[in-house]
């Protein structure tokens, strides 16, 4: 069945004008030999069958057209349902697009709620599809939201020196933590971004890009961190307690008084950085 669709495909509407035609042409050649003695002579020679029996040739031609008609009637109700999904699929697309246009404009508005509804919009956008590129692109929209609220001598970093607001912390919350499975696998960049005190208990983090970031007091208990780039971080107090940091990248981050007990730092690199009174009990 397959090699028949494929083959349909490549010769797009031809075999149904072949088939069409070919029925024609059967149906033309079983009229002739049911009224031209010389038409089945000439039919029964090709055939290699009895010149006297116009009947097996008849039931041959009919069999022939039977065939054809089946052939006709599968490849016609294959282009209908063909025609139908790819109708679903546009329309599906559409409709995808323009909920990402609304809720991307949700992200500017002057509400934290309505700000943190588009963000959501965008969450379910992403957890509604299969489509790993459409998925990035959300997730790559987000963590800029992210930088962007946070990063820079801004408003933001002077009203929340010590404790993201409730919008960024409900919405690290939702990509790391409760809803990380819908972004498993993708990149994650939150380079710079301003999260001192955040609550990341047991967040999902692989291969993050935190450099720069200011993490100062944040709760990383238990969290994922593989392969995450922390150079030149601020992790000042920052509970890591259980934390998996194999093969992190943390040169020449501040770690001064940051807890590490029971992390797991296996080839986690450390090169420069500031080691005064914090707990670096290695699993």
């Amino acid at each position: 069945m397959n090699q028949f669709v494929r083959l349909w495909r490549f010769l797009g509407d031809k075999p149904i004008g072949f088939l069409g035609g070919l029925l024609i042409f059967l149906l033309g050649v079983f009229v002739l030999v049911m009224f031209s003695a010389k038409a089945a002579t000439f039919i029964s020679g090709l055939l290699g069958t009895d010149p006297d029996n116009k009947y097996e040739i008849l039931k041959f031609l009919g069999i022939g057209m039977g065939g054809i008609l089946i052939s006709l009637q599968a490849l016609m109700s294959y282009k209908r349902a063909k025609a139908m999904e790819d109708t679903v699929k546009y329309t599906e697309q559409g409709q995808r697009q323009e909920r990402m246009k609304n809720a991307i404009e949700h992200l500017g508005h002057d509400s934290d709620s309505v700000r943190l509804g588009g963000a959501y919009e965008l969450f379910h956008l992403a957890k509604d599809t299969e489509v790993e590129d459409f998925r990035q692109t959300v997730f790559d929209i987000l963590c800029a939201y992210i930088r962007q609220t946070t990063t820079g001598e801004n408003e933001y970093r002077r009203t929340h020196i010590s404790k993201p607001s409730e919008e960024i912390q409900s919405l690290l919350i939702l990509l790391f933590v409760q809803g990380h499975e819908v972004f498993e696998g993708l990149r994650i960049n939150l380079q710079g971004s301003w999260l001192n005190g955040a609550v990341l208990r047991q967040a999902h983090l692989e291969n993050a890009i935190l450099t720069e970031a200011h993490l100062e007091g944040a709760t990383l208990t238990e969290a994922h961190l593989e392969g995450s780039n922390f150079d030149r971080a601020n992790l000042q107090r920052a509970t890591l307690r259980g934390a998996n940091l194999q093969e992190a990248t943390l040169q020449e981050a501040d770690l001064q008084e940051a807890n590490f007990d029971g992390a797991n730092l296996q080839g986690a690199n450390f090169d420069r950085t500031s080691l005064q009174e914090q707990s670096l009990n290695v699993s």
